[in-house]
């Protein structure tokens, strides 16, 4: 049925397990799922630049001099500033804490749940954010994030 779908490698699955009473089609698309995003963090995740502003103890990137009249009148030791940091909190580990985080309340109290736990451990970081439709559609995979592609087919998927 996985190969019929498409979009999944039907290899992937592994081979049936007889014992299991209650397997659903969503779980496996959850094992599927949560195994694609170990083997990711297992390679490392991918880190972009992002904008940040925020107050600051020391004077990087550009003083916001609006904000830094109005947030720090009484603290005359702090920045407010706008610069760039390099971390792994981008639109693409959203989605996949997004669709984590929905596996994680499908699989509470179901084999999957320790698997789901320990690889949303890696994800702690990352902001959880609502995502549109729109957004799903315009995530773009370049040679650095081309790895990430059989993990974003499924999230969307699930979301």
């Amino acid at each position: 049925m996985l190969k019929a779908c498409g979009k999944l490698k039907a290899e992937s699955a592994g081979a049936a397990h007889v014992k299991r009473q209650h397997l659903n089609l969503l779980e496996v698309y959850f094992e599927i799922y949560l195994l694609e995003i170990e083997a990711l963090v297992r390679r490392g995740v991918i880190k972009k630049y992002r904008k940040q502003t925020h107050n600051t103890k020391a004077l990087k990137g550009k003083l916001e001099f609006a904000g830094h009249i109005r947030y720090n009148a009484i603290h005359k030791e702090r920045f407010y500033t706008t610069h760039q940091v390099y971390d792994s909190n981008h639109l693409l580990h959203q989605v996949l804490y997004k669709t984590l985080s929905i596996a994680d309340q499908f699989t509470m109290g179901t084999r999957l749940s320790d698997l789901t736990k320990r690889v949303l451990v890696n994800f702690s970081k990352v902001d959880y954010k609502i995502l549109t439709a729109k957004q799903l559609n315009c995530i773009t995979l370049n040679w650095k994030s081309s790895s990430y592609g059989d993990a974003l087919d499924i999230a969307r998927l699930i979301i």
